[in-house]
């Protein structure tokens, strides 16, 4: 199991660029707020979670699956 807790990168000015364990279980309150997420990558086990925590802003990612 992978967890992310809250405010883990909590205004990271420079992540840009997210790869997101296969494993993921959940994502901590505010855990990538403030932080300019441009591109993911992820495993399609953890999708609804990202969907969830992204919320809106899931479309605009570039998304690589890697699975």
């Amino acid at each position: 199991m992978e967890d992310i807790g809250d405010y883990a990168f909590y205004t990271c000015p420079n992540l840009t660029d997210v790869k997101f364990p296969a494993r993921l279980q959940w994502i901590g309150y505010r855990a990538f707020d403030d932080c300019p997420i441009k591109n993911i990558r992820y495993s399609t086990r953890a999708e609804q979670i990202l969907k969830n925590y992204f919320g809106y802003k899931w479309h605009s990612l570039e998304k690589i699956v890697l699975d």
